[in-house]
């Protein structure tokens, strides 16, 4: 079970992690870190996917820390969207820092390793199309939090994302594999 996700079937009782549908944004944010003397690169993931249910739409964001060995599909004339989207805890297999494995099992979809994944907000689509919060696991909305953590709010305009994504490729912490056309942390 994913933190938070109890909390969502108290707004949404039938919630199903496999009816995420289209990725409105993501913003990935890197961060650097210390452990035992050595310095390594942290990687953040917020995702914000619509989701309809018994013909309310809402859109559900989540929060993946220490993203490893992230895979994107290519991005193109077709929008980013999940089909299957599934959580395997990998606890088990004894890989350092590494708990979950995130996987859209249908086609070529995103997947990754990370540390911690929480859903960490709903709304609820009202008849004009605004985003009405019904639901946050700080209780403050993210619009709100004003904390500089995660740019959000250049998050309602698609191409200042890509844009950041340019930015990040362009410094080099993502590069393209040729082969499978999909970009890796």
């Amino acid at each position: 079970m994913i933190l938070g996700e109890d909390e969502i079937r108290k707004v949404i009782p039938d919630f199903h992690l496999y009816q995420l549908d289209q990725v409105r944004w993501m913003t990935l944010k890197f961060g650097c870190g210390e452990e035992n003397g050595n310095r390594h690169q942290k990687a953040s993931l917020m995702i914000n996917a619509s989701y309809a249910q018994d013909g309310e739409a809402y859109t559900v964001t989540m929060k993946l820390d220490g993203v490893q060995q992230l895979n994107l599909p290519e991005i193109g004339a077709e929008p980013l969207a999940f089909c299957e989207l599934a959580v395997e805890d990998v606890r088990d297999r004894m890989m350092e820092g590494i708990n979950f494995y995130v996987n859209d099992e249908a086609f070529d979809g995103m997947s990754c390793y990370c540390q911690n994944i929480e859903f960490i907000q709903v709304c609820q689509l009202d008849e004009s199309g605004q985003e009405v919060v019904v639901w946050n696991a700080n209780g403050i909305p993210i619009a709100e939090t004003g904390t500089g953590c995660y740019n959000i709010h250049a998050c309602d305009e698609p191409q200042l994302v890509f844009d950041e994504i340019s930015e990040i490729m362009k410094k080099g912490g993502l590069t393209q594999n040729d082969n499978s056309k999909t970009q890796k942390v």
